[in-house]
């Protein structure tokens, strides 16, 4: 910076901090969203006329006649592209944002940590780019292709962790309840004759083999006579 300018720079941020703080604020919350394809793509060109001028005037003239700017068909077809890539961008925006209190809720920092970092990059791109240079859809698209890519990522990420957080709920095999019927039914001969040589009653000791009655109360009945 030239040193008349950097005194320009000073005086105006001494007299005016808050009016220049706004407008900044204002320059980079436009850039934030400004996020469109052919930027700087129009009939003119005026810095590579400049350069080829300056560097390659033999080959101006060629250059000229050659120019494939002066019906302008590329600027046509980016904004053909940005009725996709626009909606699409602001859609990543709203996802990213929404990803930001799940990560919260399950408390995974790594998740939480690069869409912070995202975030920040993001807002201080706009911020520096906006409030130092006039808003310019280039600048904001340098980052804003990350986007999609970190709701992808992340995404998958978070679903991994709440399937891994989530209790198993084990269903029993409707066919296994039949056969443990029958294994328990089966069984209940030798522990009703068990029951019977100790000198348990026979409906007694039926009831306790069924499970009816508590094991607890097996001495009790036992120190019964027998009629």
């Amino acid at each position: 910076m030239e040193p008349e300018a950097a005194r320009i720079n000073m005086a105006v941020m001494r007299a005016h901090p808050l009016a220049l703080a706004l407008s900044s604020l204002r320059a980079g919350a436009e850039q934030f969203f400004r996020v469109q394809t052919g930027d700087g793509l129009d009939e003119f060109h005026r810095s590579t006329r400049e350069a080829i001028h300056q560097w390659l005037a033999p080959l101006e003239s060629a250059y000229l006649k050659a120019d494939q700017q002066s019906e302008g068909p590329t600027p046509g077809m980016a904004d053909l592209s940005n009725y996709v890539t626009v909606p699409l961008a602001y859609l990543a925006l709203a996802a990213l944002a929404a990803l930001v209190p799940q990560a919260v809720r399950r408390r995974d920092g790594m998740a939480l940590g690069a869409l912070l970092f995202l975030w920040a990059a993001l807002a201080g791109n706009a911020l520096i780019c906006g409030a130092l240079s006039n808003p310019h859809d280039r600048y904001q698209n340098r980052l804003v292709w990350l986007v999609p890519l970190f709701v992808l990522a992340l995404n998958t990420r978070l679903r991994q962790t709440e399937d891994e957080a989530e209790p198993a709920v084990r269903v029993p095999n409707a066919l296994s309840l039949p056969t443990a019927l029958l294994r328990r039914r089966a069984a209940r001969p030798a522990l009703t004759g068990s029951l019977i040589d100790l000198g348990v009653p026979d409906g007694l000791a039926a009831e306790m083999a069924g499970g009816d009655l508590p094991a607890g109360n097996t001495a009790e009945w036992t120190a019964t006579p027998q009629p």
